[in-house]
């Protein structure tokens, strides 16, 4: 205990901080720390500082450093070697990868950047892992402002988290702050330990330790919204407000302490109607954030409030919200992830009574004890035309498929998946709606089929 002390007592006050900051999110569970390195002097700070913490009690955790190279810099070959040799020297491992991809026309390249970024960093990262940025109080100051000139809500003043966890909805959304439970960590986290430190703070570090780090001469394009706030609004602000980051960065804590109420966990139509226009898009964009992660835009919200309370009741409009798709069916608005491309589900195939069937939707699965089709007859598998009229052994009349399968109450995305069973050209039986009276068996070993969906399609 006491060459800890020691070794403490020797660290600067930015280390201390950082030790402070980290600590607490490190449990049994964890299982490395990974420093996003950029080579620049606010990544090669956080990199240095936490090296230097491998002494001190409690951070025995192994430590890497991942470099992204975006090809968007003429020296950014340059910089990774770099920031190799920089590792070498603190001795540690050292992961790079290259964006391969090029930004879009018109496509913003700072999100361009971030987005390559994140998804290449995420194929490195397990559950256990705790990477860490080197985002710190001025940047937090300058989200805040680039949010507020977007007209964002309450989601995006919030600016950024201290601690989050690590899901490609990270890049778009703004998933809420974590909660630290002691020895709990299924997945990576996302930390920013600098988030309460000063830039001044990491400028001295950065000279008293005599770093050498890579200056990138983007930074200073004004044409580039983050660096106009920084270079020429914040100074403006801070003549007349000395304290203008420190204070703005307190006002961000204060909304990230906001309460919210729960979101309800069905976004019923009737309920979400009886609500204020207020009520109804807190209570919207909560459960959409809860269920995927992303906070809705106003555009999206608003078009959940005009289309999916005016429609009529056999439309069924959606809203893509990144990978996930935002519909309407009954009386609820529901998550689900989209279709398969391939709008048959399935090329036609021979299937064996009572043996199970999978497809990229569902499954066909059998159930014994009520009768059905005997039991290791060869059938043929194959999509459905909705025009043909079936009558299922339970019905007595012949009805068109597509109002047998309406009546099912199956969502309407669900159907073109929905496969019939043949015998040559005639149906004999729809999984989940019956078999054709002429088919059916009520012998002991007869089985009925059912068509199990796969409920990310369905419903998250």
């Amino acid at each position: 205990m006491k060459s800890a002390i020691r070794v403490f007592a020797s660290l600067d006050f930015l280390t201390l901080n950082l030790a402070k900051t980290i600590k607490p999110f490190i449990s049994t569970a964890s299982r490395r720390i990974v420093v996003a390195y950029s080579g620049g002097r606010d990544s090669h700070v956080l990199l240095h500082a936490i090296a230097a913490l491998r002494q001190t009690a409690g951070f025995s955790l192994p430590i890497v450093a991942i470099h992204i190279n975006h090809r968007l810099h003429p020296d950014a070959d340059a910089w990774v070697v770099h920031c190799r040799q920089v590792c070498a020297a603190l001795s540690l491992p050292f992961i790079t990868e290259t964006v391969l991809s090029r930004p879009k026309t018109g496509e913003s390249i700072e999100s361009f950047a971030r987005k390559a970024r994140y998804q290449l960093i995420a194929t490195h990262l397990k559950a256990g892992d705790i990477f860490v940025s080197a985002h710190h109080q001025r940047d937090q100051a300058e989200t805040f402002l680039l949010q507020l000139m977007r007209g964002a809500g309450l989601d995006g003043l919030c600016a950024m988290p201290l601690v989050r966890p690590f899901s490609m909805a990270t890049i778009d959304g703004n998933l809420p702050q974590m909660q630290h439970d002691e020895g709990q960590q299924t997945q990576a986290i996302y930390l920013r330990p600098l988030l309460n430190t000063a830039y001044e703070a990491i400028e001295q570090y950065a000279k008293q330790h005599q770093l050498t780090y890579i200056t990138d001469t983007s930074n200073a394009d004004l044409r580039f919204n983050r660096n106009y706030i920084r270079h020429c609004v914040l100074p403006d602000l801070t003549v007349r407000f000395p304290h203008a980051v420190e204070s703005i960065c307190r006002s961000v804590q204060w909304l990230q302490e906001l309460d919210g109420e729960a979101p309800p966990s069905q976004l019923r139509i009737s309920y979400l109607a009886s609500l204020s226009s207020i009520k109804r898009k807190q209570a919207i964009r909560a459960a959409i954030k809860q269920k995927t992660g992303y906070a809705l835009s106003q555009n999206q919200t608003d078009y959940l409030m005009t289309h999916f309370f005016s429609a009529a009741k056999d439309k069924h409009p959606t809203l893509t919200v990144g990978p996930y798709l935002i519909r309407r069916f009954n009386d609820e608005m529901v998550v689900t992830l989209p279709m398969p491309v391939d709008t048959t589900g399935f090329p036609a195939q021979k299937i064996t009574v009572g043996m199970p069937f999978f497809t990229p939707v569902g499954a066909i699965q059998w159930q014994a004890g009520e009768g059905g089709l005997s039991p290791n007859q060869p059938l043929r598998v194959d999509k459905l035309h909705f025009s043909d009229k079936f009558r299922p052994h339970n019905r007595r009349h012949h009805q068109p498929i597509k109002k047998l399968l309406a009546q099912a109450q199956i969502p309407p995305w669900i159907r073109p998946f929905i496969p019939g069973l043949y015998d040559n050209k005639t149906l004999v039986a729809i999984p989940s709606l019956g078999v054709h009276d002429d088919f059916f068996s009520q012998s002991k070993d007869a089985v009925l089929p059912s068509w199990q969906v796969d409920e990310k399609f369905v419903k998250l």
